[in-house]
């Protein structure tokens, strides 16, 4: 029984490291940070951006985000869908760096 509770507390320190950068090198509030700065974007505009599936920064935004791996991809696909209305996200590591109205 020691055995297990040492490699679970091991485990969860190796996953959870204390300090202020997780183990992948990103501040913990990365995604809080982006996402809190695309809820500031007016509700009627889609969000389209080259992120990989990420529920936290969703969740913080407050709604659903497009995902397309470039600004052109993503002007097809909203034509498709026939939204008119939308933002082009550019960001670095979490960090917001530009936000291009679609046309």
């Amino acid at each position: 029984m020691m055995f297990f509770f040492v490699i679970a507390v091991t485990q969860y320190y190796w996953i959870n490291r204390p300090g202020s950068i997780a183990r992948d090198g990103l501040a913990y509030n990365s995604f809080k940070k982006l996402g809190e700065s695309l809820s500031r974007i007016p509700p009627d505009y889609t969000i389209c951006i080259s992120l990989e599936q990420n529920p936290m920064v969703e969740y913080y935004a407050g709604r659903n985000i497009l995902r397309a791996p470039d600004p052109v991809s993503a002007k097809t696909l909203l034509n498709e869908l026939g939204i008119q209305k939308a933002v082009w996200i550019s960001q670095k590591d979490y960090h917001l760096e530009k936000i291009q109205i679609i046309r």
